[in-house]
């Protein structure tokens, strides 16, 4: 019911990213601008709060340590940005199709506690960027169900930006690719960017081994009210054969790309490589709420006030 476009409560439901496209065709220019400005190269890992696949989080405008937001790699899935104009607050989150409805209802709730007294009710306003017109239309699925999780919330959600799918579709050498993977933000003013990310820690590889044992959760890894990046403990035992495993950590890249992405013609030159590290992680640690979360306690980072690098804390 609350979602908003242009103004107008968006109430009928919306079946396909074709309809949507139809009925609200003035993203396409926007996208169409927002794919012209320059990529900016992240490369100091100081200040950069980076999230990683089904993870989200969120910032005050006072949370001065950390000063950019942001993700990349949604080739099929969807980076998501909230932010209350009236407090700052942003938050930020990496979409796959799991625990999509989920996801949303916490990013809003999330916003809406730290931003207090200065909470503008008409004030939050959401932005989309990624996915592509895919063979198997996995993008236009997420973007109608994230849509759909939308409407289902009581706060009014205005829809400002909608980078996504058919919106953000380039066809090269006859393969359709997304124009932008990855974003920036800028948590004092809220600016957001095309963006790429050198620096994707900490522990980049134990939260992608989340997701590769099921872990279908969206987990919100940072919160400005206890300042910490908290790394959920999951359990991987009996979850993955040990067969299966050394096999893709020694499969060559094609294989890898083929069996393990939504979208092997799109992905990063990375992803075979990071994807081998990930197995690799989880073979060595057949039982990680020993091994890596002891006593099934989070990893907990925090961000210098002086350096501003991630220091593991518990």
């Amino acid at each position: 019911m609350p979602l908003v476009i242009n103004g107008e409560i968006e109430s009928s439901r919306l079946r396909s990213f074709e309809e949507f496209s139809r009925k609200h065709e003035h993203f396409r220019q926007s996208a169409r601008n927002f794919c012209k400005k320059p990529q900016r190269r992240v490369k100091r890992p100081s200040g950069v709060l980076y999230i990683i696949q089904r993870e989200y989080a969120t910032v005050a405008q006072d949370d001065e340590p950390i000063t950019i937001m942001g993700s990349e790699d949604a080739t099929t899935c969807h980076i998501v940005v909230l932010r209350n104009t009236g407090s700052g607050v942003v938050s930020l989150g990496h979409f796959d199709g799991q625990s999509t409805e989920e996801g949303i209802k916490g990013m809003i709730a999330s916003v809406t506690n730290l931003s207090r007294s200065k909470c503008d009710a008409n004030g939050r306003q959401l932005h989309l960027f990624g996915g592509f017109l895919d063979d198997r239309g996995i993008s236009s699925g997420l973007t109608v169900s994230i849509l759909e999780a939308l409407q289902k919330q009581d706060e009014p959600i205005h829809l400002c930006s909608a980078c996504v799918t058919g919106f953000n579709n380039v066809v090269e050498s006859g393969q359709h690719k997304p124009i932008i993977s990855g974003i920036g933000v800028s948590i004092q003013d809220g600016e957001i960017y095309p963006a790429t990310f050198e620096n994707k820690g900490p522990d980049e590889i134990i939260r992608h081994a989340r997701v590769f044992v099921g872990d279908e959760r969206m987990v919100e890894v940072y919160n400005s009210s206890n300042k910490e990046l908290q790394i959920e403990p999951y359990d991987s035992k009996n979850k993955l054969p040990a067969k299966y495993l050394e096999f893709y950590c020694n499969a060559d890249d094609k294989v890898i790309l083929q069996n393990l992405s939504t979208s092997p013609h799109c992905e990063p030159p990375y992803f075979a490589s990071t994807t081998r590290a990930t197995f690799l992680h989880i073979l060595t640690h057949p039982q990680p709420l020993i091994t890596v979360f002891p006593e099934g306690k989070p990893r907990v980072y925090q961000l210098s006030d002086r350096e501003k690098n991630w220091t593991r804390t518990s």
